[in-house]
């Protein structure tokens, strides 16, 4: 079935919000996001498969992983925004 106009909004509206928030990261940390959560419209990556892609251990790929998610929380509670929460 065909996504609703309010749905499709909703969606919009979430991606352009976390696009901001992206924005304020490194260049590292939104691209391993970007490729373990697949923001390019590409498949997941696993977190062994990022850590050999940057020549770097699994536990420090998470732990990038995890700086960045702190950084986007921070970003999105100093603007009050609530991208996950719709």
């Amino acid at each position: 079935s065909a996504e609703s106009p309010d749905l499709a909004l909703i969606k919009e509206s979430m991606s352009e919000e976390l696009n901001f928030g992206l924005v304020h990261l490194s260049p590292r940390e939104r691209e391993i996001l970007s490729l373990m959560y697949g923001l390019d419209g590409e498949m997941p990556k696993g977190l062994e498969e990022v850590a050999a892609r940057y020549g770097m251990s699994s536990e420090r790929t998470r732990q990038v992983k995890e700086h960045a998610f702190r950084r986007l929380r921070r970003y999105f509670n100093q603007y009050n925004i609530k991208p996950f929460n719709s």
